[in-house]
């Protein structure tokens, strides 16, 4: 069976995206309803809608199987082909595609759930976040449109539906997901933030009812900045459960932790951290943009010095956001630093219209500045480049 064919994801994930919409992974190419979606290449395969179509019926559905079936062969097949793509492309050009190659087929007590079924409820603006993942980045975002309209069209505000803009859609699955629980090894928690999402919840309380909680890994992408919320208590709830795997969304220290993740006290951020790590297993995430990267380093020595394991992902968009969006003189100043890693490419890039995007950046900070309050000259100084 050739690697190059086979992926776990279709038998081990259960999955739907930000718009309520099921698919095989996060990278798959499907008939995605809503056009101009960040995964723009489309096919024919099915993508209903998690209020459509229930999620074991999504997963146990006759084109679900026919995935399955057609990797079992071991041949590229056009349905691979058209559902792969992303990945496929991925590899053809030397880089690794998100797909787990393994050669064997995961049986038993194997799927992990990543549905995004609790809103997008989020307490913080973060500058680099997209903006359909949180309900306050949306509202931040309605501020910056009325500063100037150009930034509804870099974050992508009219790419949202009624529905994200008044805090999301929670979907009650509750009934399906407890038909599931026997194969269920985790469940991601997929947020806006999510401990303050209270209908996730009710799906916990209802896999500790019927004694399945106990048999099943919890995982959370969190901004730690709450641990409980209407009476329920995070704590309560872990103990009940296999086990406790906390992904805490970290792009900064002190005050370039409270700029970049706009509405959190990073002293708060960290008794909460000491206090869940009693508790959770705790992974530090960073997402390496153009502010994250000029005090990088300095996180990287607390994360290190405090023994917590992480993972740097390179932001993409919003274009702003990115590092190669830097000037060119600071992208030199920090290149050192970080020779022969993932971040050297955005470092050393050559960009053509650099002055463009770096007015771009400097005018999109400024506008935060300007409805947050805040001040980037301060709390960067190096980007008060010449």
């Amino acid at each position: 069976m050739s690697c190059k064919v086979f992926c776990t994801y279709p038998w081990k994930q259960l999955f739907s995206d930000s718009y309520g919409v099921y698919m095989p992974c996060c990278m798959a190419t499907v008939n995605h309803p809503y056009n101009g979606c960040w995964h723009s290449a489309k096919s024919d395969f099915p993508a209903p809608k998690v209020n459509e179509v229930s999620p074991s019926e999504f997963f146990y559905s006759d084109y679900m199987k026919q995935l399955r079936s057609d990797m079992r062969g071991g041949k590229t097949t056009p349905l691979i082909e058209k559902v792969c793509a992303n990945c496929i492309n991925e590899e053809k050009e030397g880089r690794k595609g998100l797909r787990d190659p393994q050669w064997y087929e995961p049986l038993g007590r194997v799927v992990q759930v990543k549905l995004k079924i609790f809103g997008n409820l989020c307490n913080l603006s973060c500058y680099m976040c997209r903006i359909k993942d949180s309900s306050s980045r949306i509202k931040q975002t309605e501020k910056l449109i009325q500063i100037d309209p150009e930034f509804g069209e870099m974050l992508e505000y009219d790419k949202l539906t009624d529905e994200m803009k008044h805090g999301g859609v929670s979907y009650n699955v509750i009934e399906d997901i407890k038909k599931l629980a026997p194969r269920i090894e985790k469940i991601y928690i997929i947020g806006g933030e999510p401990f303050i999402m209270p209908k996730h919840y009710e799906v916990l309380d209802a896999l500790i009812e019927i004694g399945q909680a106990k048999n099943i890994v919890l995982k959370y992408h969190t901004n730690l900045t709450k641990l409980e919320w209407e009476g329920n208590h995070i704590f309560d709830y872990i103990k009940q459960f296999k086990g406790c795997d906390i992904n805490w969304s970290l792009e900064g220290i002190r005050e370039q932790n409270d700029y970049i993740r706009f509405g959190s006290n990073w002293e708060s951020n960290l008794q909460n951290y000491y206090k869940i790590k009693k508790h959770a297993k705790v992974w530090g995430n960073v997402c390496a943009s153009s502010l994250s990267i000029l005090s990088l380093h300095e996180t990287e020595e607390w994360m290190k010095s405090e023994g917590l394991d992480y993972s740097i992902n390179n932001i993409q968009e919003p274009r702003p956001c990115r590092i190669d969006s830097l000037h060119p003189k600071i992208r030199e100043q920090l290149l050192p630093m970080y020779r022969n890693t993932k971040l050297e490419s955005s470092l050393s890039a050559n960009i053509e219209n650099w002055e463009d995007r770096w007015a771009e950046l400097l005018r999109y900070l400024k506008a935060l500045d300007e409805i947050n309050n805040t001040d980037y000259t301060k709390v960067f100084p190096l980007l008060n480049v010449e």
